[in-house]
């Protein structure tokens, strides 16, 4: 993955109509919480997807046993088709803040760093809101 200059606005602008509303409160709530944090676009290679772009909240760097430093976004958000993937990077102990969550939020589809989420109509928005603001609190 790699920073862009895009701006994120526009990204969510061209993003499936389904889930562009959703995208967008989502965007504004994670800016508000990261208010102090860079708000980038971040593009390439994720996981097993291919190409994409992700709204990237926040930064961190860290060192791969490999000894590579990589630089990364705390919390992002991307499209995929008709969902929306959060990732989360942040981690309480040994445990993704993911996990710490993972019951209490509501009708969604949980991996390792990141929520799968259909309709934010289905989220316990205010868990989501807590998980978010631990995130932050982890990271600073």
């Amino acid at each position: 993955m790699r920073k862009t200059t895009h701006d994120p606005s526009d990204y969510i602008l061209s993003t499936p109509k389904g889930i562009q509303s959703d995208i967008t409160i989502l965007d504004q709530r994670i800016s508000t919480i990261f208010h102090n944090r860079p708000r980038i676009i971040w593009e390439g290679v994720f996981g097993e997807i291919n190409k994409q772009q992700i709204i990237g909240y926040g930064k961190q760097t860290y060192i791969r046993p490999d000894r590579t430093l990589v630089e990364s976004f705390i919390v992002g958000i991307a499209a995929q088709n008709d969902y929306i993937i959060l990732i989360v990077n942040a981690v309480d102990g040994k445990q993704n803040i993911i996990e710490k969550y993972a019951n209490d939020l509501g009708k969604v589809n949980i991996a390792k760093n990141n929520i799968s989420i259909k309709k934010l109509a289905d989220v316990n928005i205010d868990k989501l809101t807590d998980l978010l603001k631990d995130a932050q609190k982890l990271t600073s």
